[in-house]
This record gives C-alpha cells, sequence and structure tokens, in this order.
C-alpha cells in the first residue's frame, strides 16, 4: 500500500478552510485532512474502480492546530509521487534537489529552445527558411497574448494598501532604472550608440512573464498585472524622453 502526508505549511491558524474533494482515477483510496491536534476535518474513501467523476467529500471549518497534514493511501499502489501544489498550497515536506531543480529545467520547452539557439548562434548556424516562416506566425502572436494576459489580471479597484504597495514598488523600480540608465551611458567602455541602446533599455517596462513567475510563486497576481500594465505607460514616456534628449 502507498502513503504520503503532505504538510500544508500555508494554511495558517484561524484559517476558515472549504473543501470539495473529488476523483477520477481508477484506483482506490482514503484521503484525510487533520492537524496537529488530532482534530480531523475530513476523512472521505473512493471504494470503486470507476473513473467516472465522483464526489467524494464537501465541507467547511475553522483551522484550529498548529500544523495542517492531509494523508493519501492507495492500497493498489506502490508509490505515490504526485505532490501538492493546488490554489497556493504548497507541502512542506517536498524538499529541492539538484535532480528535480535539473528535471523541472530541462522539462521546460522554452528553456530548451533558447538553449540550442545559443548553440547554434554560437556555431553561426541558421534554421532554414521554411521554419522560420512557419514559426513566425505562432511567434507573432506572443505581444497579443502577453497583452492580453496583463489585461485579464488588470483590477482597477484596490484599496488604499495595496496602491500604496504598488506606488512604492513603481517607485523602486524605476528609481533604481534611472540610476542604470545614467551608469550604462557615463560609464560603460563602448561606443555612443551601445551606451544609448543600454541606457533606454533600463528603462522598459517590466516583462510579462513577471505575471508567470508570479503565479508559479503564488504571488499576488492581481497586483502584479496592475504594475506591469503601468509600466507600459511610464516606461514608454521615460524612453521617450530619453531618446530625445540622448
Amino acid at each position: 500500500m502507498a502513503s504520503q502526508k503532505y504538510i500544508l505549511t500555508e494554511i495558517k491558524k484561524g484559517y476558515n478552510l472549504s473543501w470539495y474533494v473529488c476523483s477520477q482515477c481508477y484506483y482506490a483510496g482514503t484521503i484525510k485532512l487533520y492537524d496537529d491536534t488530532g482534530k480531523v476535518y475530513f476523512t472521505c474513501s473512493k471504494t470503486s474502480g470507476s473513473t467516472s467523476y465522483q464526489s467524494l467529500a464537501q465541507g467547511h471549518d475553522d483551522f484550529t492546530g498548529n500544523e495542517l497534514y492531509l494523508s493519501v493511501e492507495i492500497p493498489q499502489s506502490t508509490k505515490i509521487q504526485q505532490s501538492i501544489t493546488a490554489n497556493s498550497v504548497t507541502d512542506a515536506s517536498q524538499h529541492l534537489s539538484v535532480k528535480s531543480f535539473l528535471r523541472n529545467v530541462f522539462s521546460s520547452i522554452p528553456f530548451c529552445i533558447y538553449l540550442i539557439m545559443i548553440v547554434m548562434a554560437f556555431l553561426h548556424l541558421a534554421l532554414p527558411h521554411p521554419v522560420i516562416i512557419f514559426t513566425k506566425i505562432a511567434g507573432d502572436a506572443n505581444a497579443f497574448l502577453c497583452m492580453l494576459m496583463i489585461g485579464v489580471n488588470i483590477h482597477l479597484q484596490m484599496d488604499s494598501k495595496s496602491f500604496r504597495c504598488i506606488i512604492k514598488h513603481i517607485a523602486v523600480r524605476y528609481a533604481l532604472s534611472g540610476v542604470l540608465a545614467f551608469l550604462f551611458y557615463r560609464c560603460l567602455p563602448f561606443s555612443l550608440e551601445i551606451r544609448q541602446a543600454m541606457a533606454v533599455i533600463a528603462l522598459a517596462p517590466s516583462s510579462s512573464l513577471a505575471l508567470i513567475f508570479t503565479m508559479k510563486l503564488k504571488g499576488d497576481v492581481i497586483m502584479a498585472g496592475n504594475i506591469c500594465s503601468l509600466s507600459i505607460l511610464l516606461s514608454t514616456i521615460a524612453m521617450t524622453i530619453l531618446l530625445v534628449y540622448l
């Protein structure tokens, strides 16, 4: 029998828990949610081998313990390899290793493509023209998808705390960008054209990839969307002024 205990560290004492457990798995098993005081919030079992959608448990309760655990038991299996990463719930028992890091990195298609293209650039190799034409169709959609992702996460209604946080992030970001632009233009040992380009790039807006990284780090995606959208406006103004005076 395979069993696994997950430590849900992001759930703090006093939180109100709400759960809905369902399954489309073939194997039967038992799931239990409990805390360090021994309080059991729910226990549910899947007894059949049906792969149809099954609702197993639903409810809510206040978390009164100090640590929350989720245990999974599957009698027909020998090992449980999947960790819990649903809706900002992370498992403290899962530790990052070199093997898992390399597996995650090299399972990323964009990373592998970038790596291949860097090697090809060093070797002075070029893709066939028909391949470039074909991939350009998907590449042209990147700008639209990035703007769509930012637009979906913009939330103009915010409280004063969120507004102050956004202003602080923007102020720190553009203060550092201004310092970098000055250093690039004055201190780099390159030609004037390269120093001008580096200074302008330093004032570029926040990358839309920031939203993806924010999601992966379980951060505030709405705030990241607001900062990205605001940085586009500010960077457009700042880069235009810099181009005029340089």
